[in-house]
């Protein structure tokens, strides 16, 4: 477990809780949580939650690849289709702790989406609940693969009339958080740092990408030239030898 994720599920009592995982995406942060379940007796269940709203992705594939990816950890974990705007199947104060991590970066840049999300998210959690947020901030270095990787996915969903993502800002997130009555717990900022780990982040990215360029309004010959240089950063990354990871900002707040 790296240090991020040991800052985030420090002082959490992971025994007997319901926690909602908003959104679960490829479920490499899951695993983590549920990893800290089963040490602590395996008491507790995991509901990851996602859109599964990706072009030439089948959803019951993509669930299959999560579960593979927890393995037997599968057990404490339930995957669902389900928008994070609108949790209807869950009642009202009815989730001890929800884990959101690498979400609000996919809903910043229309900021009342961020305050839909959180109040949502408030909604469910009970009094005294916990909310772990977990959020990228911007790289500067464009020589960097990460940011090369990171910038070409926002120019191809923009392409496609879509926005890929916004990094928000510390004090733009305590100012939501704020306005919905959190009680902010612990905050840390994390440097942006080398990761070895790249490999199968990488290719998740290039096929998610190629699906994007052949959904592109354009011609032909833009297409592959999109995807050829997709390929050239995929090739650039493969070459350093690494990922680097973006900063990382982490805060855990609790619902009065």
């Amino acid at each position: 477990m790296n240090e991020i994720y040991e800052f985030a599920l420090s002082d959490l009592d992971l025994k007997n809780k319901l926690i909602l995982d908003a959104a679960i995406g490829a479920g490499y942060a899951t695993r983590i949580w549920a990893e800290k379940i089963h040490k602590e007796g395996g008491t507790s269940k995991i509901i990851g939650v996602d859109s599964f709203d990706i072009p030439g992705e089948d959803e019951d594939s993509w669930k299959k690849e999560i579960e593979e990816r927890l393995g037997n950890l599968k057990r404490y974990v339930e995957i669902r289709k389900a928008n994070i705007f609108n949790l209807d199947f869950l009642g009202d104060e009815s989730v001890d702790i929800i884990n959101c991590d690498d979400t609000l970066v996919f809903l910043n840049p229309k900021p009342l989406k961020v305050l839909q999300a959180l109040k949502e998210f408030k909604r469910v959690l009970k009094k005294g609940g916990i909310l772990v947020i977990i959020t990228e901030l911007p790289l500067k270095d464009r020589k960097e693969g990460q940011w090369l990787r990171w910038n070409f996915a926002k120019g191809i969903y923009g392409m496609n009339g879509e926005i890929w993502s916004a990094e928000i800002e510390p004090e733009e997130l305590k100012y939501a958080l704020g306005l919905l009555n959190f009680e902010i717990c612990e905050e840390k900022k994390f440097e942006a740092k080398r990761s070895v780990r790249y490999e199968a982040t990488m290719n998740e990215w290039l096929r998610i990408m190629i699906n994007y360029a052949d959904e592109l309004p354009y011609s032909e010959n833009f297409r592959k030239c999109v995807k050829e240089e997709a390929g050239r950063i995929y090739e650039k990354v493969k070459e350093d030898g690494y990922l680097m990871s973006s900063p990382y900002y982490v805060i855990k707040v609790r619902k009065k």
